[in-house]
């Protein structure tokens, strides 16, 4: 009898401190809606309020949810759109590569190679669109030279040209060029018409977002490996001011060549604007070696640098091995790096221009996000959320998956989490992987709204 009184209110005990752990867990972060079947970018558009997607298909128009209203709007077809430059007519199915051809040797051929809608303002009833343009052009006049000597020619019949010399067809990048330019253009959603298109820069850039205000379109190249070669020779970042339909400001960070061992790892530089776009993060992604703490670069160990567009400066601290955890704080005073693999979290100061805390969080973190006031550190992860006071950094709150998402225990990949304003985040959807029972944040599923303290 005394042991069943025993076991009776060690239960009792253990019930009321899981309770108050729930309630501490969800004084944190609480569960606000689910929208499904809904792709969102990385970005948010008009913060505090819309949310825009990617739609699975060209065929598919692009959709905006409107956070306030808890409502789906569609935005026009943008091959529909009047005053946009129509590309030039090519059949597709048999026969394709040979009216291509044609197209090329005759200097017509273009085409859109991305397009996408960035930035939408419900009130003014505007939309804006980031192209790239895709430009194949022969590198000379008349008929290329053949690779064994002598010159080809032009068979009509198929738009190629044939070497004698080399009893075959050149390949069209033989003798051609490929050039490829961003451009930005603003839609009258009232007249459903591109009101203005501007080109932006020469290259392929990657829309960072529009700011809070409207006023202007960052961008940037983000630099990555593709078959032993970098894709361009700097990290370059860029504006286009919607007032003034100009390009106002450029940056241009050239990067030191890297070698690329055996046993590298991926290699990439990716870019991070702060919420205000006053400092850019830009950093080399590496990886660390089985139970190290380095990886495969050295001599420097990996950099990131922080780029501060109002006084047009950088600085350079040594950025940690898969760098997922990332976010400039609310007050614009510092920068929160972290570790993926190794659970590490470093607090860069702004104003001294170095690493000045650091301290370990739960491993395999994936996204930070700061909390209106900045007061809060929230570091989604493996297991769930860890909270952290801010600036000190001190562990307050550990929040378990189960908690936001019921059944839930590991999480394995975090395709995104986007803070909205409010003390608002969205989060994809979870899909179980049974097999491994984890879970991974599927972004094309739809999305949860999550409500930060």
């Amino acid at each position: 009898m005394r042991s069943v009184l025993l076991i009776s209110l060690l239960a009792t005990a253990l019930g009321v401190c899981t309770a108050q752990g729930a309630k501490r867990s969800n004084a944190f972060i609480k569960r606000l809606k689910t929208v499904k079947d809904f792709n969102f970018q990385d970005y948010s558009v008009s913060s505090e309020r819309y949310i825009i997607d990617s739609p699975a298909s060209y065929k598919l128009p692009t959709r905006v949810y409107d956070a306030k209203l808890g409502k789906i709007s569609t935005l026009p077809m943008i091959t529909s759109l009047p005053g946009l430059p129509g590309e030039p007519q090519l059949k597709y199915g048999k026969g394709y590569r040979y009216r291509k051809a044609a197209l090329v040797n005759s200097g017509r051929y273009w085409r859109w190679y991305s397009k996408e809608y960035i930035w939408y303002d419900g009130v003014k009833n505007v939309a804006g669109i980031w192209f790239v343009k895709e430009t194949i052009s022969k590198n000379n006049p008349g008929a290329p030279s053949c690779p064994s000597g002598g010159t080809a020619r032009l068979v009509a019949k198929f738009g190629m040209y044939y070497c004698n010399s080399d009893a075959r067809y050149l390949k069209t990048a033989e003798y051609t060029t490929t050039k490829r330019e961003s451009l930005f253009a603003l839609v009258d959603l009232t007249a459903r018409r591109v009101k203005w298109i501007r080109k932006v820069a020469d290259g392929q850039y990657k829309p960072l977002g529009v700011d809070k205000a409207g006023e202007y379109v960052y961008a940037g190249i983000h630099n990555y490996r593709w078959k032993g070669k970098m894709m361009a020779p700097a990290t370059k970042l860029t504006r286009l001011s919607l007032t003034t339909k100009q390009v106002d400001w450029t940056y241009t960070l050239k990067t030191p060549p890297r070698t690329k061992n055996a046993s590298a790892a991926s290699y990439s530089i990716p870019i991070m604007a702060s919420p205000d776009f006053t400092h850019f993060f830009v950093w080399e992604y590496d990886e660390a070696h089985y139970k190290k703490k380095r990886g495969w670069l050295k001599n420097p160990y990996p950099r990131g640098w922080v780029i501060n567009r109002v006084k047009n400066s950088r600085f350079v601290v040594e950025a940690p091995v898969t760098c997922y955890g990332r976010a400039f704080d609310p007050s614009g005073k510092y920068l929160m790096i972290g570790s993926h693999q190794l659970g590490t979290m470093y607090r860069v100061n702004l104003e001294t221009k170095k690493i000045d805390k650091q301290t370990t969080t739960s491993n395999k973190t994936y996204k930070y996000v700061f909390s209106d006031d900045g007061k809060h550190l929230f570091g989604f992860n493996f297991w769930g959320v860890t909270v952290h006071a801010f600036p000190s950094l001190k562990k307050i709150a550990t929040v378990k998956l189960s908690a936001l998402y019921p059944r839930a225990g590991r999480l394995l990949v975090v395709e995104r989490v986007l803070p909205i304003g409010k003390n608002r985040v969205v989060m994809g959807i979870l899909k179980e992987h049974k097999l491994s029972k984890t879970w991974s944040s599927e972004k094309d599923k739809g999305f949860v709204i999550f409500k930060l303290k």
